[in-house]
C-alpha cells in the first residue's frame, strides 16, 4: 500500500529504536513476527501508529461508506487484521518477479525490510481452520514457500489471539472482542508514552507471552460495483470472536 522511511512512520524516537531494536532479534533469530520482540506496552503504540498510516489510506472510502447509511451506494466493507515483520527474501525466485532483469543465484536475494502484512480477517480464518492450505503440487518457488510460512505464523498468532480475548479465565482479554485495546477506566493497565520514558507511575503487571498482542484488527471500507454487478465477496460484518463454527 505504502513505502515510507522507518523515520517517516515512527516518529517518535523511543517507539522508533523499539522497532528497530526488535527487527533486529526478529532477523537473528529467524522469526519474521516482529511485535514478539516488543514489550507489551510498546506493542500497542507501535501498533496503533501502524493504524494511523493504514487508516489513512482509506480516509475517503471512510466518509463515502457513512454516507451509504443515508443513500444508495454499492460500498462495502471488510475486516483486515495486520501485524508487522522484518525479514529479507534469501531464496530463489526473483527471476519470475523482474523477467527482463535476471540476476545470478548468488545475488538473488531481496532487501531487508520491515513491513506491515495485512490481510483479510476470513482468509486468516480459513487459514487457522484448514480450509487453505499449500498447494498439493507444492510452491512456485521457495520465496513463495517463505511467504506461506509468514501466513501460518500470523495464523498462529490471530487464533491465539482470539482464545486471549473470549477467555475471561486467562484474564487476558483486556484487548477488547476487536484485540484493539478497548479497556474501561477501571481494567486500564496500558502505559502511555510519557510512563515507558519513565514519568509516570509503573503499570498494572500481567503475565503476558511473547506471542501476545501481535496484531491489531482494522476496518476498512471499499466499493464494491464492477461493470454493473455488485460485488459481496469479503463483505459486511465481521464475525464475532469465536473462531469456528
Amino acid at each position: 500500500i505504502f513505502v515510507k522511511p522507518v523515520t517517516e512512520v515512527f516518529r517518535n524516537g523511543f517507539i522508533r529504536e523499539s522497532v528497530l531494536e526488535a527487527s533486529r532479534q526478529a532477523i537473528a533469530q529467524g522469526q519474521p513476527i516482529l511485535p514478539v520482540y516488543l514489550d507489551n506496552d510498546v506493542k500497542w503504540h507501535v501498533l496503533t501508529t501502524c493504524t494511523n498510516h493504514l487508516s489513512s489510506c482509506f480516509a475517503p472510502y471512510h466518509i463515502f461508506f457513512n454516507e451509504a447509511r443515508r443513500d444508495k451506494s454499492y460500498y462495502k466493507s471488510a475486516w483486515y487484521t495486520f501485524t508487522l515483520t522484518c525479514q529479507q527474501n534469501a531464496a530463489n525466485g526473483r527471476f519470475f518477479d523482474t523477467p527482463f532483469k535476471p540476476v545470478t543465484l548468488d545475488n538473488d536475494v531481496g532487501t531487508q525490510r520491515v513491513r506491515i502484512v495485512m490481510i483479510n480477517e476470513q482468509e486468516i480464518r480459513d487459514i487457522c481452520s484448514g480450509e487453505i492450505e499449500p498447494p498439493e503440487r507444492g510452491f512456485f518457488n521457495a520465496r513463495h514457500e517463505n511467504r506461506w510460512k509468514v501466513m501460518k505464523r500470523f495464523g498462529d498468532l490471530f487464533e491465539q489471539q482470539l482464545q486471549n480475548v473470549s477467555n475471561a479465565k486467562e484474564g487476558l482479554g483486556d484487548w477488547g472482542p476487536n484485540l484493539c485495546g478497548r479497556l474501561g477506566a477501571k481494567r486500564q493497565s496500558r502505559t502511555s508514552l510519557n510512563d515507558l520514558h519513565g514519568g509516570g507511575p509503573p503499570a498494572v503487571q500481567r503475565d503476558y507471552r511473547p506471542e501476545d498482542n501481535c496484531l491489531l484488527r482494522i476496518h476498512i471500507p471499499y466499493p464494491a460495483h464492477i461493470k454493473g454487478t455488485e460485488v459481496d465477496r469479503f463483505a459486511g460484518k465481521a464475525g464475532n470472536v469465536v473462531l469456528f463454527e
